[in-house]
């Protein structure tokens, strides 16, 4: 897919060789995935993908905090999304997988 040998791809993987910047952009781009994970093995949020998470997320924890019966106040929810943002972000899971165990962790269900 690539059009790279695959002794070639081996040596890019066992690190005999450093993997030229256009074959890893285009690596990049053929699987969708950012450079930042591989080169490092840690992902980061395209910015494009960052407005939809975000959205995500504080539909979220107002859908949860009302059927709670809870109102936040905009510094408790700020204080909640940045946690849930990096826990998703970090664990590779979704807002609504994490913000009724948050709220739960917090006693508040």
């Amino acid at each position: 897919m690539l059009h790279i040998s695959d002794r070639g791809y081996k040596n890019y993987e066992s690190g005999k060789r450093e993997i030229p910047l256009s074959v890893a952009l285009a690596f990049c781009e053929r699987f969708d995935i950012s450079l930042s994970w591989l080169v490092t093995g840690n992902d980061c949020l395209r910015p494009d993908d960052v407005g939809a998470a975000i959205d995500a997320l504080v539909s979220e924890i107002f859908a949860e905090s009302s059927k709670r019966g809870l109102q936040l106040s905009p510094a408790q929810a700020g204080k909640i999304g940045a946690y849930i943002f990096k826990t998703c972000h970090t664990n590779r899971t979704s807002p609504t997988q994490e913000v009724g165990a948050v709220f739960e962790l917090m006693g508040e269900g």
